[in-house]
C-alpha cells in the first residue's frame, strides 16, 4: 500500500483577515467554517495506523489558520498523536505574542510567513488588510 508522506487538514475555510490580489476568496460558494476538535480528532484517528510514513502534517487550506482559536489545542491534538512534523502558512496578521507561545507550546514545528514583498508599500498592495 502506498501511503502520503504529506497530509493536509484545513482546519479553516473561507475566513480571512486579508483580501489579497491573487485570491478569490469573495467568490467561493463553501460556506466559512472552522473545524469542530472534534471533527479534527477524528481525521487524526484515519490515518493514525500510518502515521509512521507520514513525515508531515499541513494545517492550511482555504483561510487563515490563525483565524481558528483552536489552532494550538488542534497541534498539541495532533503531536499527543504521534505525528512527527506539523505546520502551516499564515499571512501572520494574528500571529501576536500570546499566540505565537501557545503555538511553540503546543508542538508547532513549521510556520510560514506569507510577505509578497520586501518594501511595505509592495506588500500591502498585494496582502490587502
Amino acid at each position: 500500500m502506498i501511503i502520503p508522506k504529506h497530509i493536509q487538514i484545513e482546519p479553516v475555510n473561507g475566513l480571512c483577515t486579508a483580501r489579497c490580489t491573487m485570491c478569490d476568496i469573495d467568490s467561493w460558494t463553501r460556506k466559512p467554517y472552522r473545524m469542530p476538535l472534534q471533527m479534527f480528532t477524528s481525521i487524526l484517528e484515519r490515518f493514525k495506523p500510518y502515521q509512521g510514513q507520514i513525515d508531515f502534517l499541513s494545517l492550511q487550506g482555504w483561510g487563515e489558520t490563525l483565524m481558528d482559536r483552536m489552532i494550538a489545542p488542534k497541534i498539541m491534538t495532533a503531536k499527543d498523536a504521534g505525528f512527527k512534523s506539523i505546520g502551516f502558512a499564515t499571512n501572520c496578521t494574528d500571529l501576536y505574542p500570546k499566540t505565537s507561545f501557545e503555538l511553540l507550546e503546543a508542538g508547532l514545528d513549521a510556520i510560514i510567513c506569507s510577505i509578497d514583498g520586501i518594501k511595505h508599500q509592495t506588500h500591502e498592495s498585494i496582502r490587502v488588510g
